[in-house]
């Protein structure tokens, strides 16, 4: 056993799983995090932060510490559409990021900030491995990486806050709804200097087979690759990528690969007894839709809740889930037509379609990109 008097459990130390801590501690809660992974991500991706998720960093106090060298968040981009990378534009709109701050290395930040927190123990390299309810608590397992020891930990409340393939999910034996089958995707971080002055005023690229999104940092981006299942291209991801740039505008270094092929949906149910889950373990959505707002709205809401309950109130998961899930199902919404219109585009571009004719495709809903 570890020693540990903190009512709240939190498995995973992600943007949600710290955002809801910091909201427990806003409320005078403490609580115990573990996160699996015992150093930061390598390299942050396009964290995107829309006006509600900065509100929530802002009413905790860390968002200048959070959001201290992302972009300026009055710097309005463009996306760009067209046949192929550093082709001729179909179709320009105004970027759905502006005032928003991309790149900010999130995860790190506000892990930082996590252990700093009188009221936030930190457990880096602590892995959750399983739960079970008795005598009206939460029994969960953790698993110390360092030394190999197991410890069963008795809490009065475990939030799951431990991404898409959510170990807590799993526990819970909750399934997902309504899930989106979208094939074989890839993201790819890398850095091109090229890209940079080709596309100076350009927030992302969209073309046949890839979509590029600006990072911060000098010559940073992501590349979201659709990747052929009946060919190697899935055992060579960062090929695939230089084969969809023109030579001119090449990737200098690949940074980070990340593969994914999940269905995405919304979990039937928010959480079990006194177990619950937020974020993409709630939601898993691949790759993140535009923005992290919804699952950083998830853990205040639920933080609060969750304070709430130990200090004598109600219990949080009826409120909790009647309030929260219909965000998710609308952002699924939103990423299947954002998906369903990136593989129109690329059906019709293969086909040497006109321009008015794609520019069609993209004009049905543009409200409803994402990162496709």
């Amino acid at each position: 056993m570890i020693d540990t008097d903190a009512p709240v459990l939190v498995v995973g130390a992600g943007p949600t799983g710290a955002v809801l801590a910091l909201e427990l501690a806003r409320h005078g809660v403490p609580s115990l995090v573990v996160e699996r992974s015992s150093r930061p991500p390598r390299h942050s991706g396009p964290d995107l932060i829309g006006g509600t998720a900065a509100g929530i960093l802002e009413r905790l106090g860390v968002a200048g510490r959070v959001l201290a060298g992302g972009v300026d968040a009055g710097a309005r981009g463009r996306v760009e559409w067209s046949r192929a990378v550093g082709g001729p534009p179909v179709v320009t709109m105004p970027s759905p990021l502006a005032g928003q701050v991309t790149g900010i290395g999130l995860v790190t930040r506000l892990r930082a900030v996590l252990r700093d927190h009188p009221l936030i123990d930190l457990r880096e390299g602590w892995t959750f491995t399983g739960s079970r309810h008795t005598g009206g608590r939460t029994v969960a397992t953790v698993l110390n990486s360092a030394t190999g020891t197991r410890h069963d930990l008795p809490v009065g409340h475990l939030a799951g806050c431990d991404g898409a393939r959510s170990t807590v999910r799993r526990c819970l034996g909750v399934p997902l709804e309504d899930t989106i089958t979208t094939g074989q995707y890839c993201s790819v971080d890398f850095r091109s200097d090229a890209l940079d002055r080709r596309f100076p005023r350009s927030s992302m690229i969209m073309a046949d087979g890839i979509s590029l999104v600006r990072c911060t940092g000098p010559g940073m981006w992501t590349g979201h690759l659709l990747l052929d299942r009946d060919s190697s291209e899935e055992a060579d991801p960062a090929g695939v990528l230089h084969s969809r740039l023109p030579a001119a505008l090449a990737a200098s270094q690949v940074l980070g690969v990340v593969q994914w092929h999940d269905p995405l949906g919304v979990a039937r149910v928010y959480g079990r007894g006194t177990t619950y889950l937020a974020g993409q373990s709630a939601h898993p959505l691949h790759p993140p839709s535009a923005l992290v707002d919804t699952c950083l709205a998830d853990a205040a809401d639920l933080g609060g809740r969750l304070a709430a309950a130990v200090n004598g109130g109600p219990g949080p998961l009826d409120g909790y889930q009647r309030d929260r899930r219909p965000h998710a199902v609308r952002d699924r919404e939103r990423l299947s037509r954002a998906l369903d219109r990136h593989h129109r585009f690329a059906a019709l571009a293969a086909t040497g379609a006109s321009p008015e004719q794609l520019a069609g495709v993209l004009r049905d809903r543009p409200q409803d990109h994402v990162n496709t």
